[in-house]
């Protein structure tokens, strides 16, 4: 009988052991399946779009680094607007990102209607730019662009912030060019915080590269790194070339798909669209 009492306090002391060893295992499985859910790599492509009626993919993410350029590049064909009338099954590759843009508040609309083969002008590119970068800066503004104008905030803001030309006019209403586009962008990633290991100079692999301006050629081959800007199935980027408004939509996209957030707002303001048969916009800008 008096060897049984030291039997019985090792078998207690066995079993202390075996449920404290238990319990500590149980901790540390429950740790380790919350450390793999926090650290779960994260999607970075947007939602599926819907059907004909469907809206664009999910938002690019959040706050990105640059250096993970070009995640999300490509949004589903969308056979008809939720916003403009004038884009339909011919603009289907279009579609999603107009109406994702406009969702954001980056692009000029017009009160019904997107005029996609209308020529991109520079007031038009520079009310985009601004809308994303949101320029913050006053100086005076340019000689031929009047306060009432819808660019005037973002031309002036933009040429305080160095972002556009820093002369007397801005020649609001020509075509913008691949060329000052490019630069545009390029200023405007690099006053954004863009690191200077992403820049590039080179354009060698562009086979009109003598055809760029050397002040533009920095900007021209940043962005085509980045992925912005593309070189044609020739290899030739066009420096001279200009945009429709469809072909700036994905452009501006991809612009959002790099680091910093897009706006969370609402629609931002369009502005009057003049008759549709005449495809003259209207004045002023208006809200939706």
């Amino acid at each position: 009988m008096p060897m049984l009492i030291p039997i019985k306090k090792k078998r207690l002391v066995k079993l202390s052991l075996e449920t404290g060893l238990m319990f500590f295992t149980l901790i540390a499985l429950i740790v380790s399946c919350s450390h793999t859910e926090r650290s779960r790599p994260v999607t970075m492509e947007g939602g599926p779009g819907g059907g004909p009626q469907g809206g664009p993919g999910g938002p690019p993410p959040q706050g990105v680094p640059h250096e993970t350029v070009m995640v999300a590049q490509t949004l589903p064909e969308q056979v008809s607007s939720q916003y403009f009338s004038d884009l339909d099954a011919r603009t289907a590759s279009i579609n999603a990102y107009v109406d994702y843009l406009y969702e954001k508040g980056i692009l000029v609309g017009y009160a019904t209607s997107y005029y996609p083969d209308q020529v991109l002008t520079r007031a038009d590119l520079a009310v985009m730019l601004d809308a994303k970068f949101k320029y913050d800066g006053t100086a005076p503004g340019y000689t031929d662009v009047g306060k009432d104008t819808y660019y005037y905030q973002a031309t002036m803001q933009g040429k305080a912030v160095g972002a556009f030309e820093d002369v007397d006019r801005f020649y609001p209403d020509k075509a913008v060019t691949r060329e000052q586009a490019a630069v545009w962008i390029y200023l405007s990633e690099r006053l954004n915080g863009m690191p200077k290991e992403l820049v590039t100079k080179n354009v060698s692999k562009f086979g009109d590269s003598d055809d760029i301006s050397k002040n533009a050629r920095e900007a021209v081959a940043t962005v085509v790194k980045l992925g912005i800007l593309k070189a044609d199935d020739a290899g030739n980027f066009n420096p001279n070339g200009i945009f429709t408004r469809a072909e700036i939509a994905p452009i501006m996209y991809r612009i959002l798909c790099l680091g910093g957030s897009p706006r969370q707002d609402g629609p931002g303001p369009g502005r009057q669209g003049g008759p549709r048969d005449s495809g003259e916009p209207g004045q002023g800008p208006i809200p939706r």
